[in-house]
């Protein structure tokens, strides 16, 4: 088996160079507004938006690189497993960010829905008394 050199945008190379430009960015967002509610919102949209391009990349690979297989699309398919993960660390920024928001501005969260109604096998029984 031939080893093939791996570049920076291959493997966990490629996940940990998304990565770590996801933090930059996010950190740089927030730093734009100095860290306060507006920033932490930049930050959740930019994450959302990320986590749905990172996805669509990784879930589609297979499917283009079978309909238009070129370059790009084969390198994808190569890819996918690293693309989702680096998915998974953008939904965890996410996450971190609308943790963060929730902390700074717990009033701008919308109120918590009510308990369901609360049934046991109990009140469904027949009573025995006549």
């Amino acid at each position: 088996m031939a080893l093939r050199r791996q570049n920076w945008f291959e493997g966990w190379r490629l996940f940990a160079l998304l990565t770590l430009t996801l933090i930059g960015l996010s950190v740089w967002i927030a730093a734009m507004r100095q860290f306060e509610i507006e920033g932490i919102r930049m930050v959740i949209r930019f994450t959302a938006r990320t986590s749905l391009l990172l996805f669509c990349l990784a879930f589609g690979a297979a499917a283009l690189a079978r309909l238009w297989p070129n370059a790009w699309t084969r390198w994808q398919r190569r890819n996918r497993r690293y693309l989702g993960v680096s998915f998974a660390a953008s939904h965890g920024l996410h996450a971190v960010a609308i943790a963060a928001f929730a902390a700074m501005d717990p009033s701008a969260l919308p109120p918590p829905p009510a308990p369901p109604p609360t049934f046991s096998a109990a009140s469904a029984m027949p009573s025995s008394s006549q």
